[in-house]
Formats: structure tokens, C-alpha cells, sequence
């Protein structure tokens, strides 16, 4: 069972350990994801993409991701998520009756 010591787990050698896991380009945007989502729910979204940090088969092919693809995969959720991230900071904002740069 991991417990958080390097090599334990793939994210945790990421994010806390910064050890260099897939590319330096995925493992920059899962650093960034970290900030901006729950670890349990990036945890559970890396798990679909990989088996143990190795890219995972695609299914109904022989292929396996490329690292290419997989960097693209991680750029598409990090965008949704800080552009969903703005749109929850804006509706915020017009509830609380602030405006951006104001209290």
C-alpha cells in the first residue's frame, strides 16, 4: 500500500516528489491540475489514462498513448478546468455584489 515515499506512486513521485515520471510537459500540467483539482479526482482520472504510470492500451487497438497524446489529454483538462475554475470565480463575484479588483 503506498504511504507517500518516493516511488510509491506515480502522482505522489509528481506532485510532492517531483520526480520526473511521463515528460516534463505532462508532469508540469498534472503539477497544475494538483492546484486546481482534488487529488482523489485527478488520482481517479490518471488511473483511466495509465496502469501504473505506463500509458494505457487503447482500447479495441494494440496501440498504447503516445506521450504526445497524452500531453494533449492533460492540456485539454487543464484548460477546461481553469476556464470552468473562472466561471465559478465570476458567478462569485456577482453574487457576492463585488467586482474584480474590489472587496
Amino acid at each position: 500500500m503506498p504511504n507517500g515515499r518516493p516511488g510509491d506512486h506515480h502522482l505522489t513521485d509528481i506532485i510532492i516528489h517531483r520526480i520526473p515520471t511521463y515528460s516534463r510537459r505532462a508532469d508540469a500540467l498534472v503539477r497544475k491540475l494538483a492546484k486546481l483539482i482534488s487529488h482523489g479526482i485527478l488520482w481517479d482520472f490518471l488511473y483511466l489514462l495509465t496502469r501504473e504510470g505506463k500509458m494505457i492500451r487503447i482500447e479495441g487497438t494494440e496501440r498504447r498513448l503516445t506521450i504526445l497524446e497524452f500531453e494533449q489529454i492533460l492540456a485539454d483538462l487543464l484548460a477546461s478546468t481553469e476556464a470552468l475554475a473562472a466561471k465559478f470565480k465570476s458567478a462569485e463575484r456577482r453574487m457576492c455584489g463585488t467586482k474584480k479588483g474590489r472587496k
